[in-house]
């Protein structure tokens, strides 16, 4: 009876390594589907940024496109005032 017992406790113990490889490859996999996907996901954070600073310069840009008009808006406006006083 001690010896079934004894081979049953070896066969739970070899058991219990193998699933404890198991778990370890698994997990090893895992590990590296992580460095993997944190890897895509820092150069899809590189391409947004450099899109936002683009689209930043190109904001700044423009709103000095429509101020620079707006100043010449202005001026004309002035000297058509002032034409038209004279």
């Amino acid at each position: 009876m001690q010896e079934e017992r004894l081979k049953n406790m070896e066969g739970y113990t070899e058991q219990l390594i193998r699933m404890v490889a198991d778990n370890n490859k698994i997990f090893s996999e895992m590990r590296q589907d992580f460095k993997d996907e944190k890897q895509v996901n820092q150069h899809r954070h590189e391409v947004l940024l450099t899109k936002l600073k683009q689209q930043n310069a190109d904001t700044d840009y423009l709103r000095d496109q429509v101020s620079n008009q707006g100043i010449d808006i202005n001026r004309r406006k002035n000297s058509e005032l002032i034409g038209s006083c004279n």
